[in-house]
């Protein structure tokens, strides 16, 4: 279980405060930005927000507090930021797509196996795409 109780306490500060509101936005954002390499910060929330001042650099406690706040607000969440900052593998450039379509069209499991092997980066994107069309 993550800790995220100094984003619960603004959040409830915020729901009990009469102050103005800022406007609505129609999404929260989830914002990651890379500090140093593999090292990313993540804000919760919309620009003006003070919520949106906090961070973290626990992507469950930033997503469990977007998740918290989209409740609130009855809105959806959206993440932004570089892909690699929330899990996600960047997709592999179209030249290696294409030449991946193009050993799945040879029919020769080996030879698509060792072709796979020799790109562990881009795999289990290319892969993905192979499981959507069967």
């Amino acid at each position: 279980m993550s800790d995220i109780s100094i984003f619960s306490r603004m959040l409830e500060q915020a729901a009990a405060s009469a102050a103005p509101v800022p406007a609505r936005p129609k999404v929260i954002w989830l914002s990651a930005y890379e500090r140093q390499p593999g090292l990313y910060v993540y804000h919760v929330g919309n620009k003006g927000w003070a919520i949106a001042g906090l961070f973290t650099f626990n992507l469950e406690d930033a997503r469990a507090a977007a998740k918290h706040l989209g409740q609130i607000c009855g809105r959806p969440v959206r993440e932004y930021g570089p892909p690699a900052a929330f899990g996600r593998q960047e997709a592999p450039p179209a030249a290696v797509v294409d030449a991946f379509w193009y050993m799945v069209r040879l029919g020769d499991k080996e030879r698509l196996r060792a072709w796979l092997a020799a790109r562990p980066d881009h795999a289990p994107v290319l892969l993905r795409l192979l499981e959507r069309e069967q």
